[in-house]
């Protein structure tokens, strides 16, 4: 699918060689739309963008190129340029070049989101480090969509790991191919060296997933502050939220609908109470959207059922388990935990805690199972309840304090593996739902269905 880059004049040096992005277009209509990202050190006058149907040759303008100048503490000073593709044909191949001062100086082949209500595939995994395997076996297996699933880069989510870490393994796969992407931790988390940063001129390079990703902007807008928590532990994340203030939650949380299923993105870091009913509306109003798609995931950083020895009880995100069942939730995906683990189907119901709190210490959140021991995916493929993946195998090693303790394992875990790199495959049609956890070699590690 992609182009040969190399056939391009080399006029300019980019910092970020252009990728594809969702932006703030509607998927569910005939016509889509694409945002296209690049960052350089040249003007905006300069530049152009053209788009080609198909493999044909006859390109028009893009349109209006936007430009935002960068200042950031310890980057070279540049710009970040965007433009809208738009009347995109769903699921058709398209072309597209940039062209500085009349030149073409990068060009690319990709295809439109499918239609709404179509069948599609995707891959799903988090946790990256050193990911050139696993971008690899993204590529062969050639998606129309990529969920990253938290924790993009280590160890802070500053610019300069994005440019040392992350582009250099999936930039060519952006180039082509659509990706979206949740928070984790490790990509607002700031190194107390920036605690105290103040520049008038700089700002600093901490949560530049707000500006790597282009995403849909329609999170909690302004919640209220009791919607925060940065006492604890959480007092890392103080640093990042202070850039963007209340407003942190519209950029890390989104929903949209893409072919027949439908997306709730979610911040799951420790800052967030999603106990708060203001909230819990705003999830419970996003999942109601979703009632007419066929499938409905969730994708949040950090599992509600991990069998990792140091999260087993670092759990706060069950708190939203009541509303995934109400609405018909399909599949909870996360990453966090280094390691591929799916659950049986289940249901759960919060239990409080001795002193009728609902968050215990370190995050607990106790409560009843019950498990649908009788799906299979193979003969009994309509569960009783919802599957969560851990799809944390993107590159970062699984330490030893992290370990399973295999003689206790929790009743819930259905399948486990802790050997290899892996991503989770996605092939969603309108009456069936197949899943597969492949590995970077190819070798599937899981497969199962799940039918209406």
């Amino acid at each position: 699918m992609q182009t040969d880059f190399n056939q391009f004049s080399p006029v300019v040096t980019f910092i970020v060689k252009p990728y594809l992005q969702m932006g703030q277009g509607d998927f569910t209509s005939r016509k889509a739309s694409l945002a296209l990202i690049w960052h350089a050190d040249e003007t905006a006058a300069d530049w152009g963008v053209q788009v080609a149907a198909g493999d044909s040759d006859d390109f028009h303008d893009a349109g209006l190129v936007y430009s935002r100048e960068m200042r950031i503490a310890g980057i070279k000073k540049h710009h970040r340029f965007r433009v809208d593709l738009t009347g995109l044909e769903s699921g058709k191949i398209f072309k597209y070049r940039i062209l500085y001062d009349g030149k073409a100086v990068f060009g690319g082949r990709s295809r439109a989101p499918v239609p709404a209500g179509s069948s599609f595939e995707a891959v799903l995994v988090g946790d990256l480090f050193d990911a050139g395997p696993v971008a690899s076996r993204i590529e062969a297996l050639d998606p129309d969509l990529t969920v990253f699933a938290g924790d993009i880069v280590y160890k802070h989510g500053q610019f300069g790991d994005y440019l040392e870490q992350f582009f250099p393994a999936f930039g060519g796969l952006l180039a082509h191919r659509l990706a979206v992407a949740a928070v984790g931790n490790h990509d607002v988390s700031a190194p107390r060296e920036l605690f105290g940063f103040k520049s008038k001129k700089k700002e600093p390079d901490l949560f530049a997933y707000r500006f790597v990703f282009d995403q849909r902007r329609n999170g909690p807008v302004k919640p209220g502050k009791d919607c925060f928590d940065f006492s604890g532990d959480a007092e890392k994340y103080r640093r990042s939220y202070k850039i963007v203030g209340r407003e942190m939650l519209s950029q890390t949380c989104f929903s949209f609908k893409y072919g027949n299923a439908f997306f709730l993105v979610l911040d799951g870091n420790r800052y967030v109470d999603w106990s708060r009913a203001e909230l819990r509306q705003w999830v419970s109003d996003r999942l109601e959207e979703g009632r007419d798609s066929a499938w409905r995931f969730v994708v949040i950083h950090q599992p509600p059922f991990t069998c990792d020895v140091t999260y087993l009880n670092e759990n706060r995100s069950r708190l939203l388990c009541d509303l995934f069942q109400a609405h018909g939730v399909d599949v909870v995906f996360s990453g966090h935990s280094h390691m591929y683990e799916r659950s049986h189907p289940l249901i759960f119901e919060v239990q409080p805690q001795a002193d009728g709190s609902m968050v215990g210490a370190g995050g607990s959140v106790r409560g009843a199972f019950t498990l649908d021991r009788q799906f299979d995916g193979r003969e009994h493929t309509r569960p009783r309840g919802i599957v969560y993946i851990t799809t944390g195998r993107g590159g970062k090693p699984l330490d030893l304090d992290h370990q399973p303790d295999s003689a206790n394992l929790p009743e819930y875990l259905k399948v486990l593996d802790l050997d290899d790199l892996s991503v989770t495959s996605l092939s969603v049609a309108d009456r069936e739902l197949v899943i597969r956890q492949v590995s970077t070699s190819g070798r599937i590690i899981d497969e199962f269905r799940i039918t209406r």
